[in-house]
């Protein structure tokens, strides 16, 4: 039993010593790392051209120049080396943009263009259109008025003259007789009867010739009507197509025109970024040159 409690004893002994050990090296820790950030601090001052070494704040680049970490638009360690590649590839960047937006805004004017030759086709096929309903308006209403009022007209007076010739032996009767002229005593002579009669029967020719002429005319203003109105129907519908078209046009160059205005806001984007290296990097720049190594 007395044994026991000593080797007890020992035991706790031995771990009071432990975490005694353990303790002194933790506190060693940090001086050991002071130590060793001093000695960082010493060679970046050295090696950093004389700049100030800042704790957290500077870090060495491997060409040998000290940068400020997160002093610049981006975030990181920038030497002026790395500063002023950072504005070449912006400048490239940038050329590039505005050479997109351009090549944009070419493309939209040559829609534009495209859209205004449209504008032109349509309005001629507008008035083709309007051209064309007129005439077989026009047609149409003649049409109406010969089928309603002319060929009543002219079919009656053909009535009236084929009645007349229908009575003329009635009207006439000592034309209807066989006696010779030298017996006609006071009746027509002859000769009066036949130019009687012929000149019925010619006003008779004429007038069924004139309603026949009328009667065909009005069928031509008829068909002409319907011709003119499926012309009209064809330029109506390729007009909807160029108009169509020319709506589109314009959407794709409204569209390639945000596009191009897109480019060119990004590209003052960058431009702001250079002039914000350049604000916070003022010796990477000096005056009347592009860059330098300040830093």
């Amino acid at each position: 039993m007395k044994r026991t409690n000593k080797l007890a004893q020992l035991s706790f002994e031995y771990a009071i010593v432990i975490v005694l050990v353990v303790t002194a090296i933790v506190g060693m820790k940090l001086y050991f790392q002071r130590s060793l950030q001093e000695r960082y601090r010493q060679s970046a001052n050295v090696f950093g051209q004389g700049e100030q070494y800042a704790k957290g704040r500077t870090q060495e680049t491997n060409s040998g120049d000290p940068a400020v970490v997160g002093g610049g638009p981006v975030g990181g360690a920038l030497s002026c080396s790395t500063v002023n590649k950072l504005v070449t590839d912006l400048k490239n960047l940038i050329t590039d943009l505005r050479g997109q937006a351009d090549g944009f805004d070419t493309q939209a004017d040559g829609k534009n263009i495209d859209a205004q030759a449209l504008q032109t086709d349509i309005d001629k096929l507008g008035t083709d259109l309007i051209d064309l309903q007129t005439r077989a308006d026009d047609n149409e209403e003649a049409a109406r008025v010969n089928r309603e009022h002319v060929i009543p007209r002219l079919e009656q007076e053909e009535a009236a003259i084929q009645q007349e010739l229908d009575r003329f032996p009635m009207m006439y009767p000592e034309c209807r007789d066989n006696t010779p002229s030298e017996g006609r005593v006071g009746r027509l002579p002859e000769s009066d009867c036949e130019r009687l009669l012929k000149e019925i029967q010619d006003r008779l020719s004429n007038k069924q010739k004139e309603l026949k002429n009328i009667k065909d005319a009005t069928t031509k203003l008829e068909k002409d009507a319907i011709d003119f109105r499926q012309q009209a129907g064809q330029k109506n519908n390729e007009r909807g197509n160029k108009l169509e078209e020319k709506i589109n046009l314009e959407n794709n160059a409204r569209s390639l025109q945000a596009k191009a205005a897109g480019l060119r806001n990004t590209a003052d984007e960058k431009e702001a970024q250079i002039n914000q290296y350049k604000t916070d990097f003022p010796d990477c720049f000096p005056a009347g040159g592009e860059g330098g190594e300040g830093l």
